[in-house]
């Protein structure tokens, strides 16, 4: 049976991450939510975005980097592939 297709825009779910951290500490939390994902039955996703406030050590916001003319924008189109992988294991 054909899925039937709707114009309803599929609900998600949103992970909040608060407070000042250090890009190493934004990791684990990152890390810590795809657990709590997979520990309610998510195994796959399509598409998420993650919005970050770049500051200094104080919290004050940072609006130049070194090279960069504007803020960058980031993007990873696939999940990199391990060796394993690569080699069929």
């Amino acid at each position: 049976m054909a899925k039937e297709k709707t114009d309803k825009k599929p609900d998600g779910i949103r992970i909040q991450l608060k407070g000042l951290r250090t890009t190493r500490e934004l990791l684990v939390m990152l890390h810590d939510a795809v657990d709590q994902l997979e520990g309610i039955g998510v195994k796959h996703i399509r598409g998420a975005n993650l919005y970050i406030t770049p500051v200094d050590q104080d919290g004050n916001p940072l609006t130049r980097f070194r090279g960069w003319r504007k803020m960058p924008a980031i993007t990873i189109r696939e999940p990199y592939r391990s060796a394993a992988e690569d080699h069929g294991l």
